[in-house]
């Protein structure tokens, strides 16, 4: 049904994170567009003086080559105050069970004056708090060549001005196993007020379309708590998977002791997905998997495959005769033929 393996990665988007939300419009970040390419669910710019707190609807809609439809939903509360401090949540694809809101598989808050990113599993009740290195000046990043730029102009979206944009990629024939060139489009509406996209667009004929939307927009002071750690969260300090030691393919591959298959989600077997879901590891000095950060993958499979990694359980890496924490690439592959290649 499914391969799992260790190779190498390559970063590139997906759902699971933060797009980085150009500073002024026309500046928007160059959108990949590639065979599992996907927009993130939104980002929010750690910027004081604009509290504000919404909900954020993602619905992605894909057709089947017999005409039917097959979609799936995702709701996220999202906030910042005054300080700068943003609070982002990561939910589960909605079920029938959920009765309207889907199960938070993460929570993400950071607070830019101390340059600490806590992140929330309330599944486990654990928290773990990272500081992050010293913001450094960046560029705005260019145009990509291939890239068709569209003006929408300027509209309003919940009281809010929005300046609109559309772009475009055509994939030429040949270039992703497609015996005919492929345009896929993206739309943004970007409001200088919140300084954020408020509304995007992804159309991309091989994987449908995914359009994000923030609803029930207050402009007022966040409660405070959404900032701050809950009750009963054990708290542990995590240095980053990029700052463990990485080790190679074969000699994790070598101490995998244990390893969970994940189960094929019901939605994308319907839909056809099938393919590989990539992430870097950090695996403790005890053997467990501690973290799981996405690099690609289609994201009706990447749920399933992260909860399946995260069970996974390796011998212990040593340096200089003591356990170490180690990251490595890992992949698992789904495969609707059920044959393992």
């Amino acid at each position: 049904m499914y391969r799992s393996c260790l190779c190498a990665c390559v970063t590139l988007f997906a759902l699971a994170g933060g797009l980085p939300a150009q500073e002024t419009p026309g500046e928007a970040p160059y959108v990949s567009v590639g065979a599992a390419t996907w927009f993130y669910v939104v980002s929010i710019p750690a910027v004081p003086n604009a509290p504000f707190s919404a909900t954020t609807v993602m619905d992605n809609t894909q057709t089947l080559a017999d005409g039917t439809t097959v979609t799936t939903k995702t709701m996220t509360t999202i906030a910042r105050d005054s300080q700068g401090r943003t609070h982002n949540e990561n939910r589960y694809y909605l079920t029938p069970s959920d009765n309207g809101q889907g199960r938070i598989r993460d929570i993400t808050i950071f607070d830019p004056n101390t340059r600490t990113r806590t992140t929330l599993v309330p599944a486990t009740m654990q928290a773990t708090a990272r500081v992050l290195p010293p913001k450094t000046a960046q560029s705005p990043l260019p145009v990509r060549p291939g890239i068709q730029r569209e003006d929408l102009g300027i509209s309003a979206i919940d009281g809010l001005t929005v300046h609109g944009y559309r772009q475009s990629r055509t994939i030429p024939a040949g270039a992703d196993g497609n015996d005919q060139p492929i345009t896929a489009t993206d739309e943004y509406w970007y409001s200088d007020e919140l300084h954020m996209n408020v509304t995007l667009k992804h159309s991309d004929p091989r994987h449908g379309t995914q359009v994000v939307t923030l609803t029930q927009l207050s402009r007022d002071e966040p409660d405070p708590k959404m900032f701050e750690v809950p009750p009963g969260y054990s708290v542990t300090n995590d240095s980053g998977v990029p700052q463990a030691v990485r080790i190679g393919a074969g000699v994790a591959a070598a101490n995998l002791i244990s390893q969970v298959q994940p189960a094929y989600p019901p939605l994308a077997r319907a839909a056809g997905v099938q393919g590989s879901v990539e992430f870097t590891v950090l695996i403790a000095d005890d053997g467990t998997v501690k973290n799981a950060q996405l690099v690609r993958g289609h994201p009706l499979l990447v749920n399933a495959a992260r909860e399946a990694v995260l069970q996974w359980r390796y011998r212990s890496t040593l340096l200089d005769g003591k356990p170490i924490s180690v990251s490595a690439p890992v992949t698992v592959t789904f495969s609707l033929d059920g044959q393992n290649r």
